[in-house]
């Protein structure tokens, strides 16, 4: 079986498995993620952070948003442009200037400034399961591989331990993260 057939059939035994999270467990795991997230040196030396909003029982990032702006970080979400698969960020000084856009994802305004992005951002990205080895398996549409091949910060996934494997079938244009990061661990990549 080909790669893409590989990625279609673990998209799928993987949102069966996300779609199985109770609220509960979501909201536990969502916090204790976070935590782990705000005592890493890269969280704590970041000067921006992009954020994504969480769908479909996707773990949430966003408990670090108020702690993250008491710091004096800049926080900004990702607009997606559809006709090109491209995401850009804008930064948001609240999580209700957030509105629902493409695909059911909450976005800020396309007018809000756009952050400056140094070595010192760090992007938390989605995925629908990431790997041991710093591949992640996405949606499929090819958004944060876009964005991600010329980032200079410092990429970390974001996801359930259930959804963390050992390995996860890969292309040559797939980006590596830098750091994957769980309700009960950090993993560092090369």
């Amino acid at each position: 079986m080909n790669t893409t057939n590989n990625k279609r059939l673990l998209r799928q035994k993987c949102r069966l498995l996300r779609d199985s999270f109770g609220e509960m467990h979501i909201e536990k795991a969502s916090e204790r993620a976070c935590k782990i997230l705000m005592q890493t040196p890269e969280f704590l030396a970041a000067d921006t952070i992009l954020l994504y909003f969480p769908i479909k029982n996707e773990i949430s990032p966003l408990p670090v948003f108020d702690i993250a702006q008491k710091m004096g970080k800049k926080i900004a979400l990702p607009v997606c442009d559809t006709d090109n698969n491209t995401l850009s960020f804008h930064i948001i000084n609240s999580i209700s200037e957030a509105k629902p856009s493409h695909f059911g994802i909450c976005e800020p305004p396309i007018t809000n400034e756009e952050p400056i992005l140094t070595e010192h951002t760090l992007v938390i990205v989605p995925a629908l399961a990431f790997s041991r080895g710093g591949h992640r398996l996405g949606y499929g549409n090819g958004f944060y591989d876009k964005f991600l091949v010329n980032f200079k910060g410092i990429s970390a996934g974001f996801s359930y331990s259930e959804l963390v494997f050992d390995d996860l079938p890969h292309e040559n244009h797939d980006v590596s993260l830098r750091m994957l990061i769980n309700e009960s661990e950090v993993l560092y990549f090369d």
